[in-house]
């Protein structure tokens, strides 16, 4: 518990206004208290683009569709002006605001996949965090809503097969020290909604597949998706699966996509050698 107040205060005090921080955020640090919600008005104020459903701990965002006929895919959902490349969406909302509004609705994040260097290499940890389901929902021609895991719209390029298990990790990207600032390093890189690991992923595969390994073999279901430009809802809720049946799709994942953890190579992240 202490831990997730802790992740509160520090987003709390790095994203928000004062009139909200000021007395919920003294509650909070309050380990006798049960941790009390924020009042909506201030949140909505505070987290544009982000709408929460306390009683159903659903998550929803605004998104626009600005992929859907690409070379390849490494996300669902990044920030604008980052990785639209590789990304099916985009929201405007921060990654830091979308994590701080997950802690309210109890979701517990865990991490990223992370690398350490070693004598022999890279020894891996994979994502952590609590299980997530995610949906896309939009208006058809008729003008009615239609709702979709997310998963549909993700094709693996050398077989056509639609992304199995719509399981997704609140790995909770990190904080990095950063000239003398410490700031949420997917709020810098736009990562919100990976399909393969990149170390810094707000909302991550139970995969140890990264941007390295995957051979770019996650690709758009084009026939699946609205024209660019399409404004959607993407709903982040409980994960509605079988928690016994995670292991057994990470493993078919992993197979598909030919990767043999712990991974090879380096993280995305690091410093390229430099010839002396």
């Amino acid at each position: 518990m202490r831990r997730r107040q802790s992740w509160i205060i520090t987003l709390t005090m790095l994203i928000m206004s004062a009139p909200l921080t000021a007395s919920w955020a003294e509650q909070a640090d309050d380990d006798d208290a049960p941790l009390p919600p924020p009042p909506l008005a201030s949140l909505e104020e505070a987290l544009p683009g982000v709408t929460v459903d306390l009683e159903t701990r659903q998550l929803e965002l605004e998104a626009v569709v600005v992929l859907r006929d690409g070379d390849w895919l490494e996300l669902l959902v990044c920030s604008p002006q980052t990785r639209e490349h590789e990304s099916i969406l985009t929201v405007e909302a921060r990654p830091s605001h979308i994590h701080l509004a997950l802690l309210l609705l109890g979701y517990q994040p865990g991490s990223p996949m992370q690398w350490e260097q070693t004598d022999d290499g890279y020894l891996t940890r994979p994502p952590q965090g609590e299980l997530l389901s995610i949906y896309i929902a939009y208006e058809d021609d008729d003008g009615e809503e239609v709702e979709v895991p997310a998963t549909d719209w993700i094709r693996h390029e050398p077989t056509g097969e639609t992304m199995a298990g719509n399981v997704w990790l609140f790995a909770g990207s990190v904080f990095e020290r950063i000239h003398e600032q410490n700031l949420y390093v997917a709020d810098l890189n736009g990562t919100i909604v990976s399909l393969v690991n990149f170390g810094d992923d707000l909302i991550a595969r139970p995969t140890q597949v990264t941007d390295q390994t995957d051979e770019q073999r996650w690709n758009t279901y084009t026939e699946r998706i609205p024209e660019t430009g399409t404004s959607v809802k993407l709903r982040i809720r409980p994960y509605d699966g079988d928690a016994d049946d995670v292991a057994d799709l990470v493993d078919a994942e992993q197979e598909l996509l030919h990767e043999t953890p712990p991974p090879p190579g380096t993280p995305h992240d690091a410093p390229p050698e430099v010839d002396e």
